[in-house]
Parts: structure tokens; C-alpha cells; sequence
């Protein structure tokens, strides 16, 4: 698999979610860890990011995570790191 830089993964994002600006993302790595009968450990080890990334990664799927984090766990996981990303549809404003 071939490692996009920065800039390419943050138009990823920001294509998969339509918009230019303003853009959420959740990421799915605990859905997919768990849909392939992985553990938190077994994933740790496999990306070679610490338990403690994955751990937080798991509890907050909103967290910022760096694009070097997302292409370990994305090859551990045999999947695309566009696959990791998941579009949050902005709320609507609070009156």
C-alpha cells in the first residue's frame, strides 16, 4: 500500500464528507477491529501503535489522530485508511 502524504489524506477527508470546510470525522477502527475478532492488544501489536493510541482511539473515535497513525492501523487492518474514516454530519446550531 502506498503512503499518501498530509495534504493528499486531508482531501481525502474533506472529498468524503463533500464539503470544503468544516468537516467531522469519526473514525470506524473499533468496528472493524472487532467485525475481524481483533483486541485492542492484537491491533496494537499488528500496527506497531502504542495500546494506549489504540485504547483512546477505541473510547473517542473522534479524537485527532496523526496520518502515520491511520496508515499502521489501516495496513493492520488490511483496509484503506478511507475506510477508517466515517463523514459526522454536522448538528444542527444549538438556539
Amino acid at each position: 500500500m502506498r503512503q499518501k502524504s498530509a495534504s493528499t489524506l486531508n482531501t481525502l477527508m474533506l472529498l468524503q464528507c463533500g464539503k470544503t470546510v468544516g468537516c467531522t470525522v469519526r473514525l470506524k477502527v473499533k468496528e472493524i477491529a472487532e467485525a475481524q475478532g481483533l483486541t485492542m492488544t492484537t491491533l496494537s501489536h499488528r500496527s506497531e501503535v502504542s495500546f494506549n493510541t489504540v485504547r483512546s482511539i477505541f473510547r473517542n473515535p473522534n479524537r485527532t489522530v496523526n496520518t502515520n497513525t491511520l496508515h499502521r492501523l489501516a495496513r493492520a487492518l488490511g483496509v484503506a485508511v478511507t475506510d477508517l474514516l466515517e463523514d459526522v454530519p454536522d448538528s444542527e446550531p444549538q438556539k
